[in-house]
């Protein structure tokens, strides 16, 4: 497979980071939105938040 340029597009690709800058943030903003939405929520004192740790598994 060969790549080529059209359409004048730079050789460095900056054409297309700018283009998928933005899809890419939003994909992975929405996971991380996921992920948190998941998980318990944190605990407010630093006791709450160290028993919480350390009861975490390795999974």
């Amino acid at each position: 497979m060969t790549a080529t340029l059209t359409d004048g597009q730079s050789p460095d690709g900056q054409d297309l980071v700018a283009r998928l800058r933005g899809p890419v943030r939003d994909a992975l903003s929405g996971r991380a939105d996921a992920l948190r939405r998941a998980l318990p929520p944190r605990p407010h004192d630093a006791r709450g938040r160290y028993q919480r740790l350390r009861a975490l598994g390795e999974d």
